[in-house]
Parts: structure tokens; sequence; C-alpha cells
């Protein structure tokens, strides 16, 4: 096997390991609340499975050279693998593999999580499109993700339905300025402000356009002829 092949299989190892390690680890430090949600668990395995067998007719697409291949996916698996390892151990007991809101949860607002709201989730997508690269497949790859990123997208509306419901208006608050798996441009409370009135009539360098003066101005600039 060659040094790309041995890194890939480690990397693999690392992430199948981890994620149990982790789940482990946060199910013990983890506390009772409400019912767990599993579905959209299931969902997800399915998903992985059916992503696999939809990208057989699309290997022979869009085909990169062997080591390209091989290299640029195990970067991309990589980064994709330590930034979820990195947000699931910054949402500490909180993080479980089923959707749980537990007795004492809460809105985490450290880490990837000050922007976005699933960063687990984006580190997962990324390890998917990292492995599926390897195989030298483009559109395989691509058809693996969109096929697991429709499933993600079950869960993420699962699990938000269910935050919304245990944590009320702190979580409503942090949607509004948040991204699910992207970072938000402009905050949902910004584009609900009223714009500011202005002045669209001409007016000498020091007029002011807009404010308050505004409705005076336009009087005075019609006595004085502007």
């Amino acid at each position: 096997m060659s040094a790309g092949g041995v890194a890939l299989v480690a990397l693999a190892v690392v992430w199948v390991l981890g994620e149990v390690g982790l789940q482990t680890w946060q199910w013990s430090r983890g506390r009772g609340g409400g019912r767990s949600e599993r579905a959209s668990l299931v969902v997800l395995v399915v998903a992985g499975l059916v992503g696999g067998l939809a990208a057989t007719p699309f290997r022979g697409l869009l085909v990169v050279p062997p080591a390209v291949a091989l290299w640029s996916g195990f970067g991309v698996a990589a980064v994709g693998v330590a930034f979820r390892f990195w947000s699931i151990m910054v949402l500490g007991r909180f993080f479980r593999g089923v959707v749980t809101v537990q007795s004492d949860h809460e809105v985490v607002r450290r880490g990837p999580y000050r922007w976005i709201r699933h960063p687990s989730y984006l580190g997962a997508l990324l390890g998917v499109v990292g492995f599926g690269l390897t195989g030298g497949g483009v559109a395989a790859a691509l058809v693996t993700t969109a096929v697991i990123g429709m499933a993600l997208a079950y869960r993420i509306a699962v699990e938000e339905r269910a935050l919304r419901a245990g944590l009320g208006a702190a979580y409503e608050e942090y949607a509004a300025t948040t991204g699910r798996l992207l970072p938000r441009l402009r905050n949902r409370s910004d584009s609900s402000k009223p714009a500011t009135p202005s002045c669209k009539w001409p007016n000498p360098p020091s007029t002011p356009r807009s404010g308050p003066a505004c409705s005076g101005w336009r009087r005075r600039w019609t006595r004085a002829g502007w």
C-alpha cells in the first residue's frame, strides 16, 4: 500500500474511533432530559448506504489523476474531521448522537458556534466530500455528498425544532444571528429595521439630506427657490 493509502486508512480509523470515543464520553457527562429522537439518525445511516450506491454510475465522470485525487481528498477530509471533532468538544456534554434536549440545556456560543449553529455537520460533510474525492471521480463524490446532505438537512430541521421547543426565545435569538452551516452575512434583525428616510431633492453641500430636519428644509428650499 502506498503512503497515501496508509494515510487515508489511518484517517478513516481516527474518524471512526474518535466518533465512538467522543460519543461515549459526552454521553457519560450528559444529563437526562426530554424524549430522544432517533429516526433522523437512522435516516443518516441509510443515506450513507444509498449515497454510495447512487454514485456508482458516475464513477467514470470528471475523473482526476489518482495522486491528485488522493491527496486533495485526504486534505479536505482531514480538515473536515478535525473541524467536526473541535465542534463536538466545544459543545461538550450537550452533544449527543441522537437529538436530545437535556434538562439543563443551554445555547453554546463558543468556538465555531459563534458563527454557525451546526458546525459538526459541516465538518461531516467536508469529510464525506474528501473521502469521496480520493476515489478519483468528482461527479461520484458530489452525488454521494448530495444524498447525505439531504439527510443532514432533515436532521438539522428535526434538531432545530426540538431546540426551539426546549430553549424558546434564547435559541430564537441565537438563530437570528447565526447560519446553519455557513456564517450569516446579515442578521435577520438588521432587515427588520426601518430604513432611514432621505431627501431626494437637490441641496447645497452643507445641507443635510436626511433626518428629522428633512421636512423643514423642504419648506425652506421651496421658499428659496431650490
